[in-house]
């Protein structure tokens, strides 16, 4: 007696391969959300942690499901190998036909552990091709992803069309580049009434973010504009020295220091103007989600992001990167004035560039 062939799968299993879902991140949300539309929309979805992993931060659907490797039990002796094996048996026994690698360092990984399966790899670029960061052999990894993504993976994807103008002239291939923005990943309706006089900005507190700069920019507009006050909502190990830069500024009493939250909605709403002061960003999610609770908005215009964003004199205003006084200027244009402020707002509130569904529709193509 011969079996029946297997019915065919309408859509494909598509695994999102993170280094960790347990993180509280920009990244690790924007892959939950992004995960679990998907699976609103029938796809059978899976999320797979290099380490850890067993439990996502932010809300998922409940059909995607969580798997990791556990690499942390193999600190002592981890290689690539291993990964590569691990990952190999993962596909194959869980029948995965796409792979999202969710930091172009994973590309190092999941594109070997590929070979010899029916998975194909969609190479997601999380920064921009010019940044590189972490320790060395994070660094080497992605350098290496990145040039083997290019040559190899299904599909790569950027966060902004400048960036995939960037892989198209720096690393040409095979693969072919799609630019898919971040979409808003905080569901609501509710504007900001704009009615406080907070200036608010979010992100890890690392030297990337700027915020030793925005302090500075702070300093030079406090004492003009009286009442006033700046909240940082972030945890990092640079928190004690921006704190004592904010001591020595003598703006300490209207500076306020917040723990990182997954409640962003609530200092949205309580905001009337969000500053991003970030050096360099591969998108700036923040943004997106700031304007999508009708909050005008002051930027440095960094590589990749803001300019995507942000239309200057529009919904915000957009300052020459790292230019503090630039910055300080900006701010206090529309911190003086209350009519300007709610006009950027509005227009940012209606900005449905980065909606969900906008977002969701260009993955399903690519993924299906």
């Amino acid at each position: 007696m011969t079996s029946s062939p297997s019915r065919p799968r309408k859509t494909p299993r598509v695994c999102f391969l993170c280094g960790n879902i347990s993180r509280s991140g920009g990244t690790e949300r924007v892959a939950t959300v992004i995960a679990g539309a998907l699976a609103e929309r029938g796809f059978e979805v899976s999320i797979l942690s290099l380490s850890h992993g067993e439990r996502a931060v932010f809300p998922l659907h409940p059909t995607v499901r969580l798997h990791s490797l556990h690499m942390e039990r193999h600190s002592a002796n981890f290689s690539d190998v291993r990964v590569w094996s691990r990952l190999r048996r993962f596909l194959k026994q869980n029948g995965i036909d796409r792979v999202v690698d969710v930091d172009m360092v994973l590309s190092w990984y999941s594109i070997p552990a590929s070979w010899g399966t029916d998975a194909t790899v969609v190479a997601w670029e999380h920064f921009h091709l010019f940044v590189n960061v972490g320790d060395w052999p994070q660094r080497l990894r992605r350098y290496a992803g990145r040039r083997l993504a290019a040559r190899s993976a299904a599909a790569v994807v950027t966060l902004t069309e400048k960036d995939r103008r960037q892989y198209l002239r720096r690393l040409p291939g095979r693969a072919p580049v799609f630019a898919i923005p971040n979409p808003v990943t905080i569901a609501h309706d509710k504007r900001a009434p704009l009615d406080a006089r907070l200036v608010l900005a979010a992100g890890r507190l690392v030297p990337q973010k700027g915020f030793d700069l925005l302090l500075e920019a702070w300093a030079q507009l406090s004492s003009r504009r009286p009442g006033w006050r700046l909240r940082i909502v972030g945890s990092g190990p640079e928190r004690a020295v921006l704190e004592s830069q904010a001591t020595r500024l003598d703006i300490a009493l209207s500076v306020d220091f917040a723990p990182n939250t997954t409640d962003m909605a609530s200092e949205f709403q309580r905001a009337s103007i969000f500053v991003f002061s970030s050096r360099f960003e591969g998108f700036g999610l923040v943004l997106v989600e700031a304007k999508s609770f009708g909050l005008p908005v002051v930027s440095f215009d960094c590589d990749c992001g803001p300019a995507d964003i942000v239309r200057h004199e529009q919904d915000g205003l957009l300052a020459p990167k790292e230019d503090v006084g630039a910055l300080a200027s900006a701010l206090d244009r529309l911190m003086s004035d209350e009519q300007e402020r709610r006009q950027f707002g509005q227009i940012a509130f209606e900005d449905s560039r980065f909606a969900l569904r906008h977002i969701l529709s260009q993955w399903e193509r690519l993924l299906a």
